[in-house]
């Protein structure tokens, strides 16, 4: 009988993390999928068809050709004019949002309902293509723990995308990898450097690590 391998946690050893404190969380999508933004294809595809959106035809949720605005039972006003923030590569010094897909608007909305749900407070943060970045401080309470936090979040984009799929009659697929990376940010300087990673990472995503074409 074969044995189930160990997952191996990447969590610190003996830290609380329902502790007073930063930290800087990163969610990534299943296997890296492209479908937080609305994105063209780089190669080999002359008409700039976008990436499809957890394996549903492009024409039916995709590039923004789904209603701009999206109202949720649990009180989700989704409007990329509003929601889609940060910054995209263009011509020097000008300012452009990010294109997130109707997933994406969803991903970014979320941040606002747990802030109200469980009493935190998110810092910079920002939605890629295939993952989720954000700072996230905790206000101390033994109950409450960063992987609480990071499971409500990730079950809010869940439900709400659930939602949507079943308005539109279509098929839902696995949205995130079932873990998350976290970094303790333990001092200003430390803070002030994740900020800026956060903050500049739209630019660069073509050098992300995370990077899939």
């Amino acid at each position: 009988m074969n044995e189930r391998p160990v997952r191996k946690s990447v969590r610190l050893k003996c830290y609380d993390y329902a502790q007073n404190g930063a930290y800087f969380v990163t969610v990534c999508v299943q296997d890296r999928r492209n479908i937080l933004w609305t994105l063209e294809r780089e190669a080999g595809d002359r008409k700039g068809r976008p990436y499809k959106l957890l394996g549903q035809d492009p024409g039916a949720v995709g590039a923004g050709l789904a209603p701009a605005r999206i109202a949720g039972t649990t009180g989700f006003a989704i409007d990329r004019k509003d929601c889609a923030c940060g910054l995209t590569e263009g011509e020097p010094g000008e300012l452009r949002r990010l294109p997130l897909s109707c997933l994406g608007l969803i991903a970014e909305s979320a941040f606002e309902k747990v802030e109200r749900l469980y009493g935190v407070e998110f810092d910079s943060r920002t939605v890629m293509p295939n993952h989720v970045h954000f700072i996230v401080f905790l206000p101390g309470q033994q109950q409450l723990t960063l992987g609480r936090v990071v499971g409500a979040y990730k079950s809010l984009v869940v439900n709400e995308w659930r939602k949507y799929c079943c308005a539109c009659g279509l098929q839902m697929g696995k949205i995130w990898q079932r873990n998350y990376y976290e970094h303790v940010i333990r001092c200003e300087t430390d803070l002030y450097e994740v900020r800026k990673y956060i903050e500049e990472n739209p630019l660069k995503w073509r050098e992300d690590e995370l990077y899939m074409a």
